[in-house]
């Protein structure tokens, strides 16, 4: 019985690749699918897909949209924790600046070479300007000075007298000018004028209401009166600093011996008074000192926050207003009121710590692929200048901005760099018209 069943079902399974191979070999009449077409010997040959033509593209947003991802990537985040939500300036709302409208140009006494680095409380612009030399007619610096408010008045070099200065020294302008009230705050290094000798420190100096020049502090001293690994005085050569004045007092920054604290202190925050004592030690471990109407900050060494390793941007004497991811490229460039001013190579970005406010933007790629193109930003007490593209078409296109508003302008033409100063007052050389000078106006939107 066993041998009988398994002769039937050898049979039936025989007879059931007869039926399929027969109807494979008929086509299947009763199927709609079309038969198989081959190519014949003679036929042309198709070719093989290239690997271009196989591989599957990969998506790229648009130059707006990817200006706007770079900004939602800062990974920006409130000291507790909470994510920052910024008000983000679209690339298309940005605002073309028209002269009568949002600046109106006005004439200035000032030297054509003169170049505005900050304004006063009464409307007079500190400049740099002439050329100064020794008595062999060497070249020595670039004079400083003022011109008055209403440009009527001539330029008025700083009296820097009372600064015991080497007649044979060379110095240069280190650091951008920082204003309160009438005083002026800036940094000079300085230089042999012997070309194969090296450099020969810095000096913070600080010009009054008079325009009399006073020495605040200098390379030269003895730092380790003011912090136990302070480096010494030929150390500080190449590191000029760059002060901020602010309630009466200038802040800079010194470096440490890094060995002597293990790693754990790279610089230290001091302040002193405008006459050149009561020094203080206001902070270690920090960066970028800037300061609001109120306050000063600064940025903080790295450490790690839920995990992540964070940096802080920290009001000086007090906790952290904001927490950046260290893998972060924002810098803290300035402030402009209120408002704390950081930008990236893609992102420009304004804090108001108090308001726990942010607006940001984001930047144009540079045209140069060798050149990132995109410099720090600067903060004035009303609004924000940078530029996106310094070196395009020899000119940049610069932007301006006001936090207050969340608005942004496009400042017209290519411009040969934009100074900003305080009290809405911007200075450029237009690329067209360089040899015209320096253009001063006074931005008003």
């Amino acid at each position: 019985m066993t041998g009988r069943a398994t002769r039937e079902s050898v049979t039936r399974r025989a007879g059931t690749v007869l039926v399929v191979g027969v109807l494979l070999l008929a086509g299947c009449t009763g199927d709609a699918r079309p038969p198989v077409v081959t190519r014949t010997a003679d036929a042309t040959p198709v070719p093989a897909p290239t690997p271009e033509q196989t591989r599957v593209p990969v998506w790229t947003p648009d130059p707006t949209e990817a200006r706007e991802q770079a900004v939602q990537r800062l990974g920006l985040r409130w000291p507790d924790g909470t994510p920052v939500e910024p008000e983000v300036v679209a690339p298309a709302e940005v605002v073309p600046a028209v002269e009568g409208e949002h600046f109106r140009p006005f004439a200035s006494h000032a030297m054509p070479t003169a170049w505005p680095l900050a304004v006063l409380a009464d409307g007079s612009m500190v400049v740099r300007g002439e050329i100064v030399t020794n008595d062999d007619g060497e070249w020595v610096s670039e004079a400083m000075g003022v011109v008055g408010p209403k440009g009527d008045e001539p330029f008025r070099e700083f009296d820097i007298s009372g600064v015991s200065q080497d007649d044979t020294s060379v110095f240069y302008l280190a650091s951008e000018v920082s204003v309160e009230g009438q005083t002026a705050v800036w940094t000079l290094e300085l230089a042999s004028g012997d070309i194969s000798s090296s450099a020969a420190g810095w000096q913070v100096l600080a010009a009054d209401d008079a325009g009399v020049v006073t020495l605040v502090a200098s390379s030269e001293e003895d730092w380790h009166a003011v912090h136990d690994h302070a480096l010494d005085g030929p150390q500080y050569v190449g590191s000029a600093p760059t002060p901020i004045v602010a309630g009466g007092r200038v802040y800079f920054l010194i470096p440490v011996d890094d060995a002597a604290t293990s790693g754990d202190v790279s610089t230290v925050l001091v302040s002193r008074d405008l006459a050149g004592g009561d020094t203080r030690v206001e902070a270690e471990g920090v960066w970028n000192p800037v300061a609001t109407t109120d306050a000063v900050y600064a940025r903080g060494e790295s450490a790690l926050v839920d995990g992540a390793l964070t940096t802080s941007i920290l009001r000086v004497g007090g906790d952290p207003v904001l927490l950046v991811p260290s893998s972060s490229p924002l810098s803290l460039d300035g402030t402009v009121g209120d408002w704390l001013l950081l930008s990236a190579s893609d992102a420009v970005v304004a804090v108001h710590p108090e308001e726990r406010r942010v607006v940001a933007i984001g930047r144009a790629t540079s045209s140069d692929p060798d050149w990132s193109g995109s410099g720090p930003a600067m903060g004035g007490s009303d609004v924000a200048v940078w530029s996106d593209d310094p070196y395009e078409e020899d000119g940049g296109i610069y932007y301006v901005m006001d936090p207050d508003a969340a608005t942004v302008w496009a400042l017209p033409s290519l411009l040969h760099g934009v100074v900003l100063s305080s009290r809405g007052m911007l200075g450029w050389m237009e690329a067209t018209g360089a040899s015209q000078g320096v253009r001063y106006v006074r931005w008003q939107p």
